[in-house]
Formats: structure tokens, C-alpha cells, sequence
């Protein structure tokens, strides 16, 4: 099985998980649309899609499945780091989190100077914690952090 075929099933998986659980969803009337129309419509978009590349994809370069996973280190660190932000979100809160998430990000992964890394994780992490909590009023975690 080549990447392109494997995409495009795993796609097609996706999407059909969408559309099961879409079709749940109230759909409403033409001139309101429910809450379920918009996934609906894009798990039924995500499915074409899957199939047509799944025919449309070549079929000769088979998928080396160890090679491909070697050079996926930065996908995966990405990953885990992410996986760490939502498991740390509650416990430590917004701010230190976000910034935290985003530092390792930008500095680590991205390797950008830590001046840089610095200065980026700081104003999103402030820039967003101004929007959600100021503009929006909404009530994140504030964990270690409580204003």
C-alpha cells in the first residue's frame, strides 16, 4: 500500500466516523439549518475526496513503514507535546501552559532563538489569554495562575 493509499483510507475512515455521528445531530429546516448540516455536509466532502484519491492515487512505490516512521521525529515530538498541554491544561491553568507549550515549540522544536521563542510564546500566550478572558469573557483554568 502506498502513503497516497493509506491517506486516503485513513480519510475515508474519518470521514465516515464524521457522517455516523453527524447524522445524529438535528438537522433542522431549509431556512434554519440545524447543528448537524455543516459536519454532514463535510464528512460527505472528506468521503468523496477519500475515495477519489484511493483511485486516483499510484500504485507502484510501496509504503516502508519503518523508514517513514524514522523521519516522522518532529511529528511525533509535536505529538507528545501536545498531549502533555491538554493532560497539564486544568492543573496548571491558561497561562503557564500555553506559554510553556509554546515556548518548547517555537524554541525546541522549531529551533528559533530563544530570544525570539521567548518573545513569541509570551505575546500569543498574552495576546490569547487578553481575547478569551477580557474580550470574550470566558472563564479558562487558571490553574497556578489566578487573576
Amino acid at each position: 500500500m502506498t502513503k497516497e493509499r493509506f491517506g486516503s483510507v485513513l480519510l475515508l475512515v474519518v470521514a465516515v466516523y464524521a457522517l455516523i455521528h453527524s447524522s445524529r445531530l438535528p438537522m433542522g429546516e431549509w431556512n434554519q439549518p440545524g447543528p448537524g448540516v455543516f459536519p454532514l455536509v463535510l464528512s460527505i466532502l472528506l468521503s468523496i475526496i477519500g475515495i477519489s484519491l484511493f483511485f486516483v492515487s499510484p500504485e507502484d512505490a510501496k509504503l516502508n513503514w519503518k523508514d517513514s516512521l524514522s523521519r516522522q521525529k518532529k511529528a511525533w515530538a509535536i505529538v507528545g507535546l501536545t498531549a502533555g498541554f491538554i493532560l497539564c491544561f486544568d492543573w496548571l491553568g491558561f497561562v503557564p501552559t500555553t506559554g510553556l507549550y509554546l515556548f518548547i515549540l517555537f524554541f525546541l522544536i522549531s529551533r528559533l532563538p530563544f530570544v525570539y521563542a521567548t518573545a513569541l510564546a509570551v505575546g500569543i500566550t498574552g495576546a490569547g489569554w487578553y481575547f478569551f478572558v477580557k474580550i470574550l469573557t470566558l472563564q479558562l483554568p487558571p490553574g497556578l495562575w489566578r487573576l
